[in-house]
């Protein structure tokens, strides 16, 4: 007999009229019975047996004490353990594992949720036709404790025989069914079809059809199934008007040219998303709704409103902190947005790090860096959708053997291609001042830059989901002008991926190459890297690269001891991060790479000599492992690591680890 849902009623309705009629109470014992039925005939239900409950019952109610729950047990389960279902109840049960727990059993209404909750696992197991054939509460004699005792009758696991698709132009039914992740044989799982039937929906609404709606058959036959999804689009949805809801210091203008939906576009879910993210990527809102309203359920036009709360114009930050790279920063900001009610943007900044670290210029506190910029910010350039900045800096570096002042000032676009792509153009001028014994006291480096990326990833501050690309060459020198002429590259993939326990995996791939096309800055250093400006050059090691170092102290060094940097960079990171209680995260990590002052040193053996040598070996790949601590804040998390150094990299007169504190993942 082959039965759709809509003749034999959902399986929790279905329920409630098994249990209703399963009820067996005994009074005597003081034992009161609970089903999964209406809450309000559960409540009565146990009301009316409350007058005959042992001593202490009613009193206990009158006082609002809930009983504790002693045990909780199912029978009739056999394709989902008595743990499987507990997991999916709130009610629980006392555990060796947490001896200080007391749980309470708050009522009716609680059992009934879970009893749901327990059908709703069957369900997602491929057991559609599962019951709860009687849920029952057995009061001890002073009414202070209760057992609950759960009947299930499983049915059969249900399997897929056959998956249809109806779906009139422009759907491509055949398509459509791929959409759906079941085929023959697979088990009946809801989750699936709940995805498939929004998967093509979904479809149909980027197509125009915001009012279409997907109609599911389940037809039941024993342990078998067929599924047939029906589509009915209805009209293609236009956009009639724009509705901005009026602001303080925003134009109207500045709003709807952001939005990626004008009057007479077909309404999608997809121009919904990129008017709402280009909106909040202006930087000028603090939080904005783009919606549609329907001018009446018989015309196919829809109003675009929308709602958006400002940011302040005026902001001034600022703060201090501890990094373990031994440094004392002091941070500042200031800035003035929505120049004109436009979205422009004029900021500065301004950044001191000191030195505590006892082995920089004889300890104590000393000044190692300093930064101040000024930038200014069009969102349209020329009134097109290129973003335009120009900004200009001053920075000063001391470090233990010589000093640098470098002034800049660069001007850039950013194209948006889609969603997540973006492609830049930038020129940037250095004019550097250093007392860097064989180096030329001034010098002058200036750029072309080209830049893309696509970024995908659920969160950027602390990513779970998602992919984030980059790929960058500079040009300096040449045409341009300038002291230095050479040609750079650099390229980076990070991957996340999490599970449904909250375990995050986390990899990064990272490459560069510099090629010198001049003599350069006319250093005595006869090694390759010479041809290539200091702060120009490839440095890792340290918090965000390879953990169990000291920040850009990775491979091969001076006879000062400062690290030369290098002109071919390969950084790889893995790490796994998992949950521990409340907002307290915990990570392991495995990191490694390095930096070569002249290509040819690099050889893929250097990857297993870094590993099995003893001796400390600047030219083998780097290892660093450990595993650390996160705390979850407003701002990203506050992370703890430790890291080891493994293999060649240790270096004898050096601790074989480090611990780093940063704000933020490592990538």
């Amino acid at each position: 007999m082959s039965l759709s849902p809509e003749r034999r009623g959902d399986p929790a309705t279905r329920r409630a009229s098994i249990t209703a009629s399963a009820i067996a109470c005994t009074t005597g014992s003081a034992t009161a019975c609970i089903t999964a039925s209406a809450l309000s005939a559960l409540l009565i239900f146990l009301a009316s047996l409350l007058p005959f409950a042992a001593p202490g019952v009613a009193q206990a109610a009158d006082d609002f004490l809930s009983p504790l729950i002693g045990e909780i047990t199912f029978e009739g389960n056999r394709a989902l353990s008595d743990g499987d279902l507990r997991n999916a109840m709130r009610l629980r049960q006392p555990t060796p594992l947490r001896p200080l727990s007391k749980p309470r059993f708050p009522g009716a209404d609680f059992l009934a949720g879970d009893l749901n909750e327990i059908l709703l696992r069957y369900r997602e197991a491929g057991y559609p036709l599962a019951e709860v054939v009687e849920a029952i509460v057995s009061y001890d004699e002073s009414g202070e404790k209760v057992d609950i005792h759960v009947q299930i009758d499983e049915g059969p696991l249900v399997r897929l025989r056959n998956l249809r698709v109806v779906a009139p132009p422009p759907g491509d039914e055949r398509k459509l069914r791929n959409d759906v992740d079941l085929s023959r044989g697979d088990v009946l799982a809801h989750a699936k079809l709940e995805a498939g039937g929004l998967a093509i929906q979904q479809f149909y609404e980027e197509k125009g059809y915001a009012l279409s709606r997907v109609l599911r058959e389940v037809r039941i036959d024993a342990d078998s199934a067929d599924v047939v999804f029906r589509v009915a689009p209805g009209p293609e949805v236009r956009i009639d008007s724009v509705v901005v809801e009026p602001m303080e210091m925003t134009k109207r203008e500045t709003v709807v040219r952001e939005l990626t939906l004008a009057e007479g576009d077909l309404l999608t879910p997809k121009g919904l998303l990129e008017s709402r993210r280009r909106l909040l990527d202006s930087g000028v809102f603090r939080s904005v709704r783009v919606s549609p309203e329907f001018v009446d359920s018989t015309t196919a036009l829809a109003w675009l409103k929308v709602t958006a709360r400002e940011k302040k114009r005026y902001w001034v930050g600022g703060g201090a902190g501890y990094s373990s790279a031994d440094q004392l920063r002091i941070l500042s900001e200031w800035g003035v947005r929505n120049l004109q009610g436009e979205g422009r943007r004029v900021s500065g900044t301004g950044d001191l790090y000191y030195s505590i670290d006892p082995g920089f210029r004889g300890g104590g506190v000393n000044f190692q860096e300093g930064l101040v910029r000024l930038d200014y910010f069009e969102p349209r350039f020329l009134r097109t959708r290129n973003r335009a900045s120009i900004g200009t800096y001053l920075r000063w570096i001391q470090e233990e053997t010589f000093h640098e002042r470098i002034f800049g000032y660069t001007v850039s676009l950013l194209r948006e291609i889609s969603l997540t792509t973006r492609a830049s153009i930038s020129l940037e001028t250095r004019e550097v001042a250093t007392t860097e014994d064989g180096v030329r006291p001034r010098y002058s480096t200036r750029f072309l830059r080209l830049g893309a990326f696509q970024d995908d990833r659920d969160n950027p501050f602390d990513p779970s989901e998602g992919r984030y690309l980059q790929g960058q060459v500079e040009y300096a020198g040449g045409l341009l002008g300038g002291t230095n002429e050479f040609l750079r590259t650099v390229g980076s993939w990070r991957g996340y991926t999490s599970t449904d326990a909250g375990v995050v995996f986390a990899a990064r791939v990272r490459g560069g190459f510099i090629e010198p096309l001049s003599s350069g800055v006319d250093s005595v250093d006869s090694l390759e890297v010479a041809r290539i400006p200091w702060e120009e050059r490839f440095r890792v090691g340290g918090s965000n690269t390879i953990r169990g170092y000291g920040e850009n102290e990775v491979g091969r060094r001076n006879a000062d001891g400062e690290s030369t940097g290098g002109l071919l960079l390969f950084l790889a990171n893995l790490e796994v991060r998992f949950p521990i209680f409340w907002i307290v995260r915990g990570g392991l990590f495995l990191d490694a790479g390095n930096v070569w002052a002249d290509p040819k040193e690099f050889k893929i053996s250097r990857f297993t000599a870094g590993l099995e040598n003893k001796d400390y070996d600047p030219l083998g790949v780097f290892y660093g492992v450990g595993g650390g601590l996160r705390f979850v804040t407003p701002v990203g998390p506050l992370r703890f690591d430790y890291g080891f150094q493994v293999g060649s990299g240790h270096s004898p007169d050096e601790p074989r680890g480090q611990l780093h504190v940063a704000l933020g993942q490592a990538f």
